[in-house]
């Protein structure tokens, strides 16, 4: 869905035909560095005077424009001079995989000072209103309406905006959405590509980080597991690359220990050579099976189980381990507790 991946799209989908005066930007929104706390009334609803949990995308929009300029002077940020938006849902849960190259990463630094840190994205939906990334509980998003409730006003006031903008050749704009044309005429590169492409099932599939420089990638490990690691350790990096498994494993769901048992003892190999090559991925590698592997065919189409990888939750303790799954259906990431369910795809390092 466009609307997931391409955030300045949906900045161009908010504003069209619907331009914000420079006066009004410059009243209405007070910046502090790149962050912009939420309000929870808004105020581009109701006449101007807010209407509780009846929030608009428009909020948003109107706010990324602050960090664009008017370079033709005609009081109004044209379409063609955005070049910051508010980033999509997946957009924003892509940095987790890139954090280490990061000067300042997303959510580490903030997280020492608040038990919790919310960035708005620009991906909306009908029924459910604007998504958020929970910083807080890693690669995760929620809501603004979910499971029949609202998100709080406490909620809505620890949640901040941040605005990224595009490198390379910015696109042609088109008269009818979307408006960045379609995925053939302007996409994304993302920081992981993948081979052969994702069409079927019971094949191994090669991902390859070609972005990363050396301090964004580990040690190649050609046997054995990763161990069990946090968000902000070196083995939540990938290696340059990794290679997925034929099957799935355990669909009738297993314990996080179970899990990685069962990759210990995986082979594809008639003799067996391959056996302790296979493990549990990582939250990074976990991502890039999210975001690649595109075809439902490749996912266990049950809604109750999710799949292992062998990070850590941000809030796991030893007395109750959580370890990052991949909700499929939910496109997310979830922590569950290491007693919970789930189901296996093993991975191995490759250098090739």
């Amino acid at each position: 869905v466009k609307g997931d991946v391409d955030g300045l799209d949906n900045t161009l989908r908010g504003l069209w035909k619907n331009p914000v005066a420079l006066s009004v930007i410059g009243s209405d929104f007070s910046w502090k560095g790149a962050n912009l706390l939420f309000p929870y009334d808004d105020r581009t609803s109701g006449g101007g005077k807010g209407e509780k949990n009846k929030w608009s995308s428009r909020y948003i929009t109107v706010a990324a424009l602050s960090r664009n300029r008017d370079n033709n002077r005609n009081g109004v940020i044209d379409n063609e001079e955005i070049l910051w938006y508010v980033p999509a849902r997946f957009q924003f849960m892509n940095l987790y995989m890139g954090a280490f190259l990061m000067d300042e990463p997303l959510y580490q630094n903030k997280l020492l000072k608040s038990t919790k840190l919310c960035y708005v994205t620009s991906t909306g939906n009908s029924s459910k209103g604007q998504c958020f990334l929970m910083a807080d509980d890693g690669p995760s998003v929620k809501w603004l309406k979910q499971d029949g409730s609202i998100l709080t006003q406490a909620f809505l006031n620890g949640s901040y905006i941040r605005c990224a903008r595009n490198l390379g050749i910015p696109p042609v704009l088109k008269e009818t959405p979307p408006y960045t044309g379609s995925v053939s005429d302007y996409a994304h590169e993302g920081i992981a590509v993948i081979s052969p492409q994702p069409d079927v099932a019971n094949v191994n599939y090669t991902i390859t980080f070609n972005k990363y420089n050396t301090s964004g990638i580990r040690s190649y490990i050609g046997t054995g597991a990763l161990g069990s690691h946090t968000l902000f350790q070196a083995a939540a990096r990938p290696c340059h690359g990794f290679i997925t498994a034929k099957s799935l494993l355990a669909t009738e769901g297993v314990s996080w220990e179970e899990a990685s048992c069962l990759c210990r003892d995986y082979s594809e190999q008639e003799d067996r050579s391959d056996k302790g090559t296979w493990r549990l991925p990582n939250a990074s590698e976990a991502l890039a099976m999210l975001f690649n592997l595109t075809s439902s065919s490749l996912w266990f189409s049950g809604t109750d189980l999710d799949m292992w990888t062998c990070t850590l939750g941000i809030r796991s303790t030893s007395v109750n381990p959580e370890y990052f799954c991949v909700d499929y259906n939910g496109k997310n990431m979830v922590a569950i507790s290491s007693g919970g369910k789930g189901y296996v795809r093993c991975v191995r390092d490759t250098n090739s």
